[in-house]
């Protein structure tokens, strides 16, 4: 390994090949400080952390480094060259172009300035000089008329809109020197435009609004003013500050309320006197912006209270518009149950004219339970009863499978909201799998229907909560005014695999007396390793329609790597390894894949499972994923970032996807208990494995479930307004 030396340079960038959400590789060549170039012997290349990057390196910039580097030699052939490698550099510094030369490849190199050419740039400079970056960055209407005297409106616009991401480099450059990370200086220069940095200046806790927390704020002010900061700078703003950290720690496990004791103690976390924690709690009573106080002792997140709030008058209104079905309309509805080639049980049966009478209803059960079978009649009555029918499910597989099961249009909720609302005064709107819908969800579903659409939930409100705030379905079930019809008989086929039986004793907290029954199989095995190995093993002697569910980030991403290696190894990969190092998870032609966050504008949402189609590169698409909705997706961006291999997956990624086989990696974490045992279990349709320690299983299936601690007011609200009587808004 070469030896690191300290250097300071200016580099012109010929080249990206890499660029990340982790990581950017910049390619250049050395240029001396009239940027010209300093040595024909060697080029430069450069690690850095995108976060830190002022603006996106396109060829043609200037840079300056300044670091650590290691020297290489490059043999080419009968070519032999040096590269300078910068890893993590202390200092990446971009220069606006400052001489004639460097401004024409400036705006010929940069794509953003489409319709400029050489001419052109050469015109500008030789008119304006240096004095084209104020003009183009704050410039006065005299400025523009100067500038139309060269340019066409065409070529105008081209100009403004290239330069548009150099107009707040002042405050990007600022910012990276600060050590604030790049997607949190868009969202603030986005809020406050030029004058981003007088705001930060003013308060730099105001960070936390845009995705900062509070240590990192605090460990910005300590890098840039030293340790004894706090006793100088920001005190009230702080001590504010922490109160904030605090209702959001205390609100990450989906609650949407907490109390005050709890919220000072979190607080003193932070704050470390019980003098500022009081002030703060006194400050958070009069800020209804950030939370609202009870006189009880509970604080609320405004947001949060305003959406459980508005869901709760939204489902008050549709408790009150229940109404009986007419003689001839309850005719058509016995037609329908008449026409099933299957006979529906009392429980079935009152599930459908509950739904068509109530404005707002739940239909619950475990699997096995008829749901989705009475869900196909209901909608079938529906349909001959004139309503204008919407169906959804949060994930791609259940909406497929719901689609399938039901024979009308289904979609995703991500697509459902990206439609035209539903504005017919007689619809209604079918949600699957409602277990797994949060409140945000729910409040943008009630504002995209008609106030009148008839609401109806499925699903299983004992699996574990959304990953969101909330728990919608279980708080509907808990609530005496809105009507729940829970199927309780298991639909037998003539050979059972037992997962109905075995799953209904786990949540009711009973080890079943029979580990391995049935299609469920369980592998006594308390060593990680060979659990793990178990796990894999499993899976590669049968991948079509299996699905390994762990407890654990680690756990998956052991998994993942090792399924990959044997099923799909030889594959080609979608990114190199660029200068020796992996930027990201490796991912190969064919591979089960999974993308972790939302992007509605493509219908993708967290927990869309897909194979990767294609890894030939087009530009800035390098690939493509076959989602299994059937859609296609092409690969760029964020979108690149935000995928994973989908072998193994954490319970909240299978929720709502069934799979033919399932294997559950038992392991003690902090997620695990009965739900989640319950809730993998259910995943399966035909088999499961169980792999760990017997003596693990017994202590989570006994002890109560910890996933519905979560605090909510859903339930009292809806039947608070029942009972007084208030109406809606």
């Amino acid at each position: 390994m070469p030896e690191l030396t300290r250097a300071s340079e200016l580099v012109r960038v010929t080249q990206v090949p890499f660029r990340r959400a982790t990581a950017t590789i910049i390619r250049g060549v050395p240029v001396r400080e009239d940027q010209t170039t300093a040595s024909a012997t060697y080029n430069v290349s450069i690690v850095a952390n995108s976060e830190c990057l002022p603006v996106d390196p396109t060829p043609g910039q200037i840079w300056r480094v300044e670091g650590h580097k290691r020297t290489y030699l490059r043999d080419q052939g009968h070519i032999k060259t040096q590269e300078h490698q910068y890893r993590e550099p202390e200092t990446l510094e971009f220069l606006l172009p400052d001489t004639g030369e460097t401004f024409v490849q400036f705006i010929a190199d940069d794509k953003a300035f489409k319709g400029i050419g050489d001419g052109k740039a050469r015109q500008i400079w030789a008119r304006f000089g240096e004095d084209i970056h104020r003009m183009l960055t704050a410039g006065a209407p005299e400025d523009y008329e100067a500038l139309s005297e060269l340019l066409s409106e065409q070529s105008m616009r081209a100009l403004l809109t290239g330069y548009e991401k150099y107009v707040n480099l002042r405050h990007t450059v600022w910012m990276s020197k600060a050590r604030i990370p790049h997607s949190i200086q868009r969202r603030i220069l986005r809020h406050h435009g030029l004058g981003t940095v007088d705001a930060i200046k003013a308060d730099p806790y105001q960070l936390l609004h845009f995705g900062l927390d509070f240590r990192k704020v605090d460990g910005i002010l300590n890098h840039r003013f030293g340790h004894a900061w706090e006793k100088k700078r920001y005190p009230q703003e702080r001590t504010r500050a922490a109160m904030v950290q605090a209702l959001k720690d205390k609100m990450k496990d989906g609650s949407t309320w907490v109390k005050v004791s709890q919220l000072k103690t979190k607080a003193s976390d932070y704050l470390l006197s019980p003098a500022l924690c009081n002030e703060g709690i006194e400050w958070l009573k009069n800020s209804p912006d950030v939370a609202l106080y009870h006189p009880d002792g509970r604080f609320h997140a405004t947001a949060t209270a305003i959406q459980e709030l508005a869901v709760a008058k939204r489902l008050k209104h549709l408790i009150d518009a229940r109404q009986p079905l007419t003689e001839n309309e309850e005719l058509l509805v016995n037609d329908v149950i008449g026409d099933l080639p299957y006979e529906l049980t009392s429980q079935q049966a009152l599930a459908i004219y509950t739904s068509l009478t109530e404005g707002i209803s739940a239909i619950t059960g475990g699997a096995g339970t008829g749901k989705t079978t009475v869900i196909a009649a209901f909608l079938k009555a529906a349909d001959r009863l004139g309503y204008s029918i919407n169906a959804v499910a949060l994930p791609g597989r259940a909406a497929m499978r719901l689609h399938e099961s039901v024979g009308y249009v289904t979609m995703t909720v991500a697509r459902f909201l990206r439609e035209d609302p539903v504005i017919h005064e007689k619809a209604l709107l079918v949600i699957d799998e409602a277990s797994m819908i949060d409140l945000p969800t729910m409040y943008r579903l009630i504002n995209h229907i008609n106030p009148n659409c008839k609401l109806v939930l499925t699903g299983d409100p004992s699996q574990s909560p959304p990953l969101g705030v909330g728990k919608i379905l279980r708080d509907l079930t808990r609530s005496k005014h809105v009507p729940n019809t829970m199927l309780d008989i298991v639909k037998r086929p003539k050979v059972t695999t037992g997962i109905p039986e075995y799953s209904h004793a786990i949540n009711l907290g009973e080890v079943p007396e029979l580990l391995s029954t049935g299609s469920i199989h369980f592998h006594e095995l308390s060593d990680p390793d060979i659990a793990l190995e178990k796990a894999v093993q499993l899976y590669v002697q049968q991948p079509a329609g299996s699905g390994v569910i762990a407890p654990t980030k680690l756990l998956v991403d052991k998994i993942n790597r090792e399924i990959q290696d044997q099923v799909n190894g030889q594959s080609p990969l979608l990114n190199r390894n660029l200068d020796g190092k992996d930027f990201r998870p490796q991912l190969r032609l064919h591979d089960q894949v999974l993308f972790t966050q939302n992007h509605p504008s493509v219908g993708v949402q967290n927990t869309s499972f897909g194979k990767l189609t294609s890894v030939d590169q087009a530009g800035d698409v390098v690939g493509s994923v076959k989602l299994d909705t059937g859609d296609v997706v092409e690969l760029e961006g964020a979108l690149i970032d935000d995928l994973s291999l989908g072998y193994g997956i954490m319970l909240q990624e299978a929720q709502g996807s069934p799979f033919d086989r399932i294997i559950i990696l038992l392991k003690d974490s902090p997620m695990l208990d009965r739900s989640w045992i319950y809730t993998a279990i259910t995943r399966a349709v035909s088999e499961v494995h169980i792999i760990g320690d017997p003596e693990v299983l017994a202590r989570h299936v006994n002890a109560q479930p910890k996933a519905f601690r979560r605090k909510t007011m859903l339930t009292n609200l809806i039947d608070h307004l029942v009972t007084k009587g208030e109406s809606v808004q």
